[in-house]
C-alpha cells in the first residue's frame, strides 16, 4: 500500500464514523433499593455491651460447628446461653 493511498482511507475513516449509526447496546442501570426503607427491621434495636471472655478452644470448636448446624451465628448462641442460665438462676423476690 502507497503512503497517498493510506493517507486518503486514513481522512475519509473520520467521515465513516460520523455516518455509521451507533449501535452499541446501552447498560441499563437500576439502582439498588435501600433495605431499611423497603422491609421494616424484623429485631428491634437492643443497646449492646462489647464482652470478652477467653474459653478452652475445644469448647469454641464445639460451639462454632453447633453453630453451623443450627444456622445460627455464635453471638446468638451465647446470648442464647445466658439468657437461659440467668432465668435459671434468678434471684428469687
Amino acid at each position: 500500500m502507497k503512503k497517498d493511498n493510506f493517507k486518503n482511507q486514513l481522512a475519509t475513516l473520520g467521515g465513516k464514523l460520523k455516518d455509521k449509526e451507533d449501535n452499541t447496546p446501552l447498560q441499563e442501570i437500576t439502582p439498588i433499593q435501600d433495605r431499611s426503607k423497603s422491609e421494616p427491621d424484623k429485631t428491634p434495636k437492643v443497646a449492646e455491651t462489647k464482652f470478652t471472655v477467653h474459653i478452652p478452644t475445644e469448647l469454641m470448636d464445639t460451639i462454632k460447628e453447633l453453630g453451623f448446624k443450627k444456622k445460627k451465628k455464635i453471638k446468638a448462641l451465647f446470648v442464647e446461653a445466658l439468657e437461659e442460665y440467668t432465668q435459671k438462676h434468678k434471684l428469687i423476690e
